[in-house]
């Protein structure tokens, strides 16, 4: 048991890190999109509605897994264009003192963390749970020049590479 808690497993990684994108950027799309007024008067209504589609187009990407760095990129360019529109004004993580107690507000931070979530997700793929790996990541056995070729695929030879 502890074997297995010990070993990677890179393919839940990187489905949690989709799901937890997809969650985010779905339903921040879909807020973007059915909005009748601007959420912020850096951005007019209809750039609003443009972003919040892209939003949407790049959660449901990130929930099936498919074309998953291309829609983590599409989330890069979204959330370094918030920074600089929106939480860039503002400390990396405004904290007010109270009373009361702390007040936190949404700064930079909120962006920089989705940023390296996505940036993660470029470098690591869709995984084998995804629908990237369905389409492409099937891999053909060959055989490195030289060797004969088996009699079946039960009595290959272990030196066999992946082909690329």
């Amino acid at each position: 048991m502890f074997a297995y808690l010990r070993s990677p497993h890179v393919d839940l990684g990187t489905l949690i890190l989709r799901l937890g994108l997809a969650a985010i950027f779905i339903l921040h799309g879909f807020v973007f999109v059915y909005q009748d007024f601007p959420l912020t008067d850096k951005l007019s209504l209809s750039t609003q509605r443009v972003v919040g589609w892209a939003e949407l187009a790049c959660g449901f990407a990130l929930l099936v897994g498919l074309l998953s760095r291309l829609a983590a990129v599409g989330v890069i360019v979204i959330m370094v264009g918030a920074i600089k529109m929106v939480t860039g004004a503002k400390e990396f993580l405004p904290i007010s003192f109270s009373p009361q107690g702390y007040n936190f507000e949404a700064g930079a931070a909120y962006n920089f963390i989705i940023i390296v979530a996505c940036l993660a997700l470029f470098v690591l793929g869709s995984g084998r749970i995804s629908v990237d790996y369905l389409l492409f990541g099937r891999k053909k056995k060959t055989i490195p020049v030289g060797q004969p070729q088996p009699a079946s695929s039960a009595a290959a030879p272990a030196t066999q590479e992946q082909a690329v």
